[in-house]
């Protein structure tokens, strides 16, 4: 008669067969699956949520730059006397202009001039001194908003001296597209009832609306437009109007 050992049948049936591992293998590798997927799903959220979030910090930046410029047009810090919308002539660099000229209203550059107060800064944040004359120009160059100042120091002839050199500075990236339109007065109420690309110097103007479009810097944000956008990267388009407050009579 054969007896049998319990302990020995009982290590026999331990431990797990092959069917066994496969089944736990494929169901972590199920779970792994389904953690990186959350991971690549919150992580292109993230890098969406980012995009949107500088997006819309340029709006604001930009948005603010040419309103606090725009709006001062004409402005004098004596409202009191005659108003005289003709400023003196200055060359400073690119160009210049002569007394009482009228700019083209189908140019794709657009001119303004006021008296600044104390707190006026160049473009490097840099300090101006009382009674200079300051000229600052924003332009695109390749989707960037660039930022030139030139200062010419108070001097007692007539033709002014530049006192310091051309200093630039990038203010806003992925600008894709800037586009000004001029409010135009028809019924003397001193609001717009039209907008037009191109003016004629008899054309009342009472403000100006700007239309830009901004794209984010990093490609693949998961949110894009196709039509605006052929780099798979997120934009957003904006418009503002900003009253000429100081020519509305």
């Amino acid at each position: 008669m054969k007896i049998i050992d319990k302990n020995t049948r009982n290590n026999r049936q331990s431990g797990f067969t092959l069917v066994e591992l496969m089944i736990a293998l494929v169901v972590g590798l199920i779970l792994i699956g389904g953690v990186l997927q959350i991971f690549l799903s919150n992580k292109q959220a993230y890098r969406t949520n980012d995009a949107l979030a500088r997006i819309q910090e340029d709006s604001r930046l930009l948005s603010d730059m040419l309103g606090r410029n725009i709006r001062m047009a004409g402005y004098r810090a004596q409202p009191e006397d005659k108003r005289e919308e003709i400023f003196p002539n200055t060359t400073l660099y690119m160009g210049g202009g002569t007394d009482g000229q009228v700019v083209a209203g189908t140019s794709s550059r657009i001119s303004i001039a006021y008296q600044a107060d104390n707190n006026i800064l160049a473009c490097t944040s840099t300090a101006i001194a009382a009674g200079s004359l300051v000229k600052t120009v924003l332009n695109l160059e390749l989707g960037v908003l660039k930022c030139r100042s030139a200062v010419c120091a108070p001097c007692s002839s007539s033709d002014p001296t530049l006192s310091s050199t051309v200093t630039g500075v990038d203010l806003v990236e992925g600008i894709t597209s800037l586009i000004l339109t001029y409010g135009i007065d028809t019924d003397g109420d001193g609001a717009a009832n039209r907008y037009a690309s191109s003016i004629s110097p008899t054309n009342s103007v009472t403000s100006v609306r700007a239309s830009y479009t901004l794209e984010s810097v990093e490609e693949n944000t998961g949110v894009y437009d196709e039509s605006t956008s052929a780099r798979k990267k997120l934009s957003k388009t904006f418009t503002t109007t900003i009253a000429l407050r100081n020519l509305v009579p």
